[in-house]
């Protein structure tokens, strides 16, 4: 009997002990797969486009390169799907108006609503009186009026921006997408036209900005146009932000001086770590610090004073010889 009551005894623990494994395997695979699940999202699930024939990827994250998902559009005429590539797609913008892209994973409908409003830009709105100090365009921001920050040296490919010799006009990429020639999507259609971003900004000079405006009042233009992007976070090419219509800091200080020296003015953008969204620009002989790409429909204008501006232009590589001091 003795031994009948041990066997029964390593029985029991045998079966305790399995039913344990079985339980937390149970719940670790179901944690696992429902974690899994969770981390299934799109790289974004709205976005609202400036300008007819931009193009953009959209991508299922979550899920391995070669998984099935079924990619559609609610409106060809609208938005294109060009080309399908399994968990992501390349879509073109075809004209003005809103459609939804469909991905279908695993019975699951993930959707994102694109919308195409070309921007209103109107060069008889906006603040021209040069006697303000700045102009604070949807909302304040914290800080101060005298510039007083600074930061590390930022080793960036735009810091040769700064360089005042160089011309204002923009030298077209080799991919429009990314900036430079490097990491070119080979998926991504071939353009046959001129990059889309220099036509942005022909268009927005065009239609916006006139011989008989002051400069500072092609400077606040310049800066409304800017502030009326998107802002999205480590989005900091600018040569995408012109053609997709959003972006972050970064980017847009490139983007106002770049627009700056197209039309006439001697502008700098500030490439140090902490300069976020600030753009020096020299409009009816006085210098001012630009501020953009921080929320919607911001942005700042401050009068500098030769200090603060000396200081900003040493922090940031920038010549002061290029404003005329």
């Amino acid at each position: 009997m003795e031994i009948l009551h041990r066997i029964w005894k390593i029985i029991i623990h045998f079966g305790m002990a399995f039913a344990v494994v079985v339980i937390v395997g149970s719940v670790a695979s179901s944690n696992t797969e429902s974690m899994a699940k969770s981390r299934v999202r799109l790289s974004f699930s709205k976005k609202t486009y400036r300008y007819v024939g931009c193009e953009d990827k959209l991508k299922l994250k979550g899920v391995r390169s070669g998984a099935r998902v079924k990619w559609r559009t609610s409106n060809s005429s609208i938005i294109k799907v060009l080309t399908n590539r399994k968990n992501y797609v390349w879509f073109g913008v075809k004209k003005e108006g809103e459609a939804i892209i469909t991905a279908t994973y695993r019975g699951k409908k993930y959707k994102c609503r694109i919308s195409i409003k070309k921007p209103g830009l109107e060069s008889g709105s906006g603040n021209s009186d040069p006697g303000e100090a700045g102009n604070d365009s949807g909302g304040g921001m914290p800080g101060t009026s005298d510039i007083e920050n600074g930061g590390e040296e930022s080793t960036t490919p735009e810091q040769n921006m700064n360089d005042t010799t160089a011309d204002p006009s923009p030298s077209p990429s080799p991919d429009p997408t990314t900036g430079n020639g490097d990491n070119v999507d080979p998926d991504k259609p071939a353009s046959t036209t001129s990059p889309l971003y220099v036509r942005v900004m022909d268009d927005f000079v065009t239609r916006s900005i006139s011989d008989d405006m002051s400069e500072y009042r092609k400077m606040d233009v310049i800066c409304r146009f800017v502030a009326s992007f998107q802002y999205e976070a480590y989005q900091s090419d600018w040569t995408q932000m012109l053609e997709t219509g959003s972006g972050d800091c970064y980017s847009a200080r490139i983007v106002v001086m770049t627009l700056a020296r197209r039309v006439g003015l001697r502008a700098a953008a500030c490439m140090s770590y902490d300069a976020h969204g600030e753009c020096i620009v020299k409009a009816d002989g006085i210098i001012y610090m630009t501020t953009t790409g921080y929320e919607d429909d911001y942005y700042q204008i401050l009068k500098m004073d030769e200090e603060s501006f000396r200081r900003k232009a040493t922090e940031n590589h920038i010549s002061i010889s290029y404003f005329g001091y």
